[in-house]
């Protein structure tokens, strides 16, 4: 005669098993909608500053002075167009087959309706850089891609 588990046993197991399962699924359920809530209150923020009209222009831009050794020195002017603050830009670096060769972050601030002369320092074989603005909402820095503005670099 075999002997097995008893039946006791193997309903404490089964009980065991099903409560540990419904805390996992339970956690998991809870993480997944905060990373959902949290999401969507990104994108309406970014949607809310899409709305608002917002975006910014490139009033002048300008070979700067100095520089170190193959690399380039650039003024650039922008006019913030919206009524967020722009509180840095990314600038991305392109070379002539528009491959990036360098990424940056240039913190400024461009109050709304602003204008504001920065410089940035590229690579010397780049000749375009295109620029992407944070903005800020409510204490929340939000990057607006839909704005982004790619220019040729002066020589």
């Amino acid at each position: 005669m075999k002997k097995g588990i008893s039946p006791l046993i193997s309903t404490i197991l089964l009980v065991g098993l099903s409560v540990a399962l419904i805390a996992s699924i339970t956690i998991w359920t809870n993480n997944l909608k905060e990373s959902t809530t949290k999401f969507a209150a990104t994108q309406q923020k970014i949607l809310d500053v899409t709305r608002s009209g917002f975006n910014f222009e490139v009033t002048n831009i300008v070979k700067g002075t100095g520089g170190a050794e193959g690399k380039l020195k650039i003024d650039i002017t922008v006019t913030n167009l919206g009524e967020y603050p722009i509180t840095k830009f990314s600038v991305i670096e392109l070379n002539n087959n528009n491959e990036r060769i360098g990424t940056q972050s240039i913190p400024v601030t461009i109050g709304p309706y602003a204008a504001k002369t920065f410089q940035i320092t590229t690579a010397q074989e780049a000749t375009k850089v295109e620029l992407v603005s944070y903005v800020k909402v409510n204490d929340e820095e939000i990057l607006v891609i839909n704005t982004a503005v790619k220019l040729k670099i002066p020589r």
